[in-house]
Order: C-alpha cells, then structure tokens, then sequence
C-alpha cells in the first residue's frame, strides 16, 4: 500500500478568529484534536502541519515530537490564499515518492476521529502529481449536476487531444487536468473545435468536461481570473521578501558563474544597520531571507548579526541559504537552527574529478571531497536541514548528474539531487556547451528511459506564482546597500535601482522589472496553449526576450507537449505498474 502523508495546513492571521488553531477546545489546542485522531488511526507515515504560526510550532515541537512541521510561505498565508497553494508548495519542498499519496486534514475538523482516518485510508484526497488523473470511464464519473451549471459551453482552446499506440489522452491547461480516455470518448472529443459550442448529450460525461474546464463559458474570462489573481498576488504587502548578499567574494572560480569578476565586497557594520532600519521601515507582517553572494558562509558573522537583529523586530521570520557547501561543515550547519535558516542548496557538477574540473577554489584546488564529507555530516548528524543537491548540466558532464543521484540520491531523507540545465544567463549565446531545447528533452527522457528517474520535468508546472521581482517587496539587497530587483544583476551598477539609506535612483529599472514584459499583454503569451498554468516564466528572461525578440523564458515543453505529456503518462504507468 502508498505510503500516507497527511498535511494539516493552519494559519496565525484568521480574521474570523484570531489564532484559532491554538485556542484550547476541551483542555488542548484545536489543531491537537486532528493531529491525536490521525495518530490513532495509525494510517499515517508521517504528519506534517503547514503553519506560519510561530507558537504553533513551539507546541507541536514539545507536545507532538512526532509531527513535523513546514513553515509556509507568506503568500500561502494570506486569507485569500487557496489552500491548494499552500499544497503546492509543500509537495514541491519535500518532494514526496511517486508512490505516495498525500491526504489533506482541517485542523477546524476536531470530531474527526480514528475510524474516519481509517475508513479513508484507500481514499485520495490530492494526487500528488497533478490535480486531475481519472481515467473516462462511466463508472467513475460522479454526478456533479447539482453543482454545476449545464448552459451552453464552448470548447475550450486550451484541450490538446492526442494519442500514442493505441492510448488515447486529453489535456486542459486551464485546470491542468489530464485524462485517459476510450476510444468511443476520444472520437467524440476529437469532432469539436475551439470555441465551438458544445452541447453533450451524455450529461454526465457533460459535467466531467465542464468540472476539468475543457467546456467553458469563455476562455477569455477564464484567463481574465487567472490575470486577476496573478496581479493580486503581485501587490501582497504583508510579506517582505529579500535576497541578501553580505559579500560578493568567493573561494570558488567557477568558469560559468555569473559573478566571474565581480568586485570583492563584504557589508560593513554601518550598512548592516541600515538594512535593518530599511526593513524595519517596511513594518512587514513577516520577513523571508535568502542568503546569497559570492558565497554568503564568507561572512557567516555578518549573517549571524543581521540575524539576531531580524529576530529582535519582533515578526514571523525564516530563512534559507545558496552556498557552495564548501564552508557548510557540521559545526556551521548545527547553528542554522538558530538563526532560522531551514534549507540550504549546494552545488555538486559530478563526482570527484568530474566535479574538481568546473568547480575549484580560487588556487585551483579541488572542492569535491570537503563538500561531499559535509553533505554527508548533514545528513547524519543535521537531519532538520533540508538540503538540495543542485547538480548544473550541460553537454560537457552529460552523466555527472547520475553519478551524484547515485552518490547521494537516496542516502539521506533530508538531502535531495536535482537536475538544473545550465543557461546562458545573459540571452548572448556564447557559452557553447549549453544544450538546445531538443537536447534537454533527450536528457530528459534518458533519465526516465535508462535510470527511471523523473523529477516532475514532463508534466506543466502549475505555478500561478510569479517571481519575487514582480512584487515592490520583493528585493535584493547587496553588501553596500545597492537595490536590484533580480540577484542576475548583482554587481552591475545599470541595475541598480536604489539604497536601503537613499531611496530610488532608477524608476526605470524597477518599473521594468514590475510591469514590463507582462505574458497577459504578450500576443504570443496570450496565443499559447500553456499561458494558463506558465506564469510567464523568469521575468529576467522574459525582458532579455522582449528586447532581443528570442523566447528564453518559454518552458521546455511549449513546443512539442504531446511528447512530454507521453513521457509523463508513461512515467504514472511504470510507477503503478
């Protein structure tokens, strides 16, 4: 039988009433009530709450050592978050087995008891893959009549029909629903083009169709509503996100670093309290830092300080770091806890030599061997800290990523390997060993093909949630003060769009990061099959293309998603299978 993750997703800010999940319902807090049914139901592999509620994780940590608690982000947080976002983002945080199956609990459920966790145990709440996964067959199509309005739809442009020996597949972008169907279905299916009005005879078929939004009242509206909730999420002002760069040094010298030649420079004292008085001017509701350089462990003093002061403003604070791993000793990783840094992600390019050849101190001396010894003190004596293994592939390692994944892949519960194609970073294509679009999805499939390895690659991402940089509170700071928008500008001073003492110096460079290039005012956007679930892309990206007419941003499989949807389709079969 799958293994059973249960999630319980809790906020601190309910308007309805404050702090609900932590008011005492018959001598203990009402999220205690779920957690105690599901312990008793014994369904359960693990148990995992979803909260940005800082007392809430102090009594689970003394009261239910064995729950496991993951710090939600501040987007998720919101009262006009849907909880799926939430969901989201913790499948994508903790990377559940393909196998798993994750079932959502309500904390505002107390008199849910054992048996009822017992009686779902063959239920699933959420598939972990995607959100819709049926196969069209009557029998397991439910009757949603009466909560679906059967008017006239029309067929929506965002279905893709097509079929692969002898098996016949649907997909909508809309809902990011795909299906299996009958051959009787898909002959249907295939007689209607978009925006045709459609008018089923099979009212149950009929309402499946409308529930997957494949039948629409009008595309249009629909992206209309996707538009709306992207803007608002552009505008969230409880939350203030920064990127933080104490240094620019580096003990590495990587060949394909963007930061090859930046200027050596460290965050003095009196630029440390400016930050803090920068973000204390902000009066956020919480506060996320990602600790990035150079190689931000070069400063871990400057990191602890800044620290302690972030957590003395009195808000809702957590933290993550991007470190070459080469300073990441057990020593260094043990005192992450307390400063509220939860993940780190390193960088491994192969296995010894094949890693020592691109990723070398500033002497040339090799790295692997310390960075493989701390990874491995990690995740054996830190199991807390979650880390990802970032491993850069372009056609000169084209099998160190295998080499790590069996290194390391599955040695460790709290350490994770994942594939990251290199990118020629500023759109001028002179980093020969970049691999093409085909050549990414060759890998790809070798991956799943000779190693049945997937890591959500084939299927569309259902992100609906932009980069920081398209938020005013989303912000990079670098060791003199200077403001960016995106950490692909750091250094460069016509990036520069302000200081933490001195306000903006350059509107323009904000407001294009902000506003321009925007896919909801992109023909070509607005003509593609995945505008609904893209986002866009990266907005670094994105402006490169606008102004050098290229299409960088673009996901891999915009051009040819059939073939990635096959792969994906086959990967769900050798998974059951």
């Amino acid at each position: 039988m799958p293994r059973l993750i249960y999630l319980i997703p809790i906020r601190k800010g309910s308007k309805g009433v404050p702090d609900k999940n932590m008011k005492i319902l018959g001598g203990k807090p009402l999220v205690a009530w779920v957690v105690d049914a599901i312990t008793a139901s014994h369904t359960a592999a693990e148990i995992w709450v979803a909260t940005d509620d800082d007392r809430a994780e102090r009594y689970l940590a003394e009261a239910k050592p064995h729950v496991r608690v993951y710090r939600r982000s501040a987007e998720s947080a919101t009262d006009t978050a849907p909880v799926i976002e939430v969901v989201r983002e913790f499948i994508d945080a903790i990377r559940p087995a393909p196998d798993d199956m994750l079932v959502l609990a309500q904390a505002t459920s107390p008199f849910t008891s054992p048996d009822d966790f017992r009686r779902l145990r063959w239920s699933i709440l959420l598939c972990i893959s995607h959100l819709c996964e049926l196969r069209f067959h009557k029998r397991l199509i439910t009757s949603y009549q009466s909560s679906i309005s059967l008017s006239m739809k029309i067929w929506s442009k965002y279905n893709t029909l097509f079929t692969r020996e002898s098996v016949y597949l649907f997909y909508n972008s809309l809902s990011n629903a795909f299906v299996e169907l009958s051959k009787d279905y898909y002959d249907q299916l295939m007689q209607y083009r978009p925006g045709e009005t459609v008018e089923i005879a099979d009212k149950e078929l009929e309402a499946q169709l409308i529930r997957m939004k494949a039948l629409v009242d009008d595309d249009e509206y629909e992206i209309r509503k996707i538009r709306f909730a992207t803007m608002a999420r552009r505008f969230i002002k409880e939350s203030l996100s920064l990127t933080i760069n104490p240094t620019l040094a580096c003990n590495f010298r990587c060949p394909y670093c963007f930061e090859e030649g930046h200027p050596v420079t460290r965050m003095t004292d009196e630029t440390e309290d400016k930050v803090v008085k920068f973000i204390s001017g902000f009066d956020p509701k919480r506060l996320s830092v990602t600790w990035f350089g150079g190689e931000p462990l070069l400063e871990f003093d400057r990191i602890k300080s800044l620290t302690g002061k972030f957590k003395s403003l009195g808000i809702p604070y957590h933290a993550s770091i991007i470190t070459n791993g080469y300073l990441l000793n057990e020593e260094t990783a043990r005192q992450f806890a307390g400063l509220n840094i939860s993940s780190a992600q390193v960088t491994l390019d192969g296995v010894g030599a094949a890693h020592d050849c691109r990723r070398f101190l500033k002497g040339g001396k090799p790295t692997f061997d310390t960075i493989y010894r701390n990874l491995q003190a990690i995740g054996e004596h830190v199991p807390d800290l979650r880390v990802s293994i970032r491993v850069n592939i372009d056609k000169d390692n084209i099998d160190s990523f295998i080499d790590v994944y069996k290194l390391l892949g599955n040695k460790y519960p709290n350490i994770r390997v994942i594939p990251a194609f290199v990118s020629d970073v500023d759109g001028e294509g002179h980093l020969p060993c970049v691999m093409n679009v085909d050549e990414k999805f060759a890998y790809l499939r070798r991956l799943f093909h000779e190693h049945n390895l997937e890591f959500n690659n084939f299927y569309p991402d259902y992100v609906r949630q932009e980069c920081a940089v398209r938020n005013p509170l989303g912000i990079v700071i670098g060791p003199e003060g200077e403001l960016y928008k995106c950490w692909n500008d750091v250094a460069k001073p016509d990036k520069v769009y302000g200081n933490v003492d001195g306000g903006i110096t350059n509107e323009k460079v904000l407001y294009d990061y902000l506003t321009k290039a925007d896919p909801f005012d992109d023909d070509r956007c607005r003509a593609c099959l995945l505008l609904p679930v893209c986002a866009g892309g990266c907005p670094y990206a994105r402006i490169i293309d606008m102004d050098k007419k290229t299409n960088k941003a673009c996901p891999l499989n915009v051009t040819n998603l059939a073939d990635y949807l096959w792969e994906h389709y086959l990967c769900k079969k050798s998974r059951k299978g």
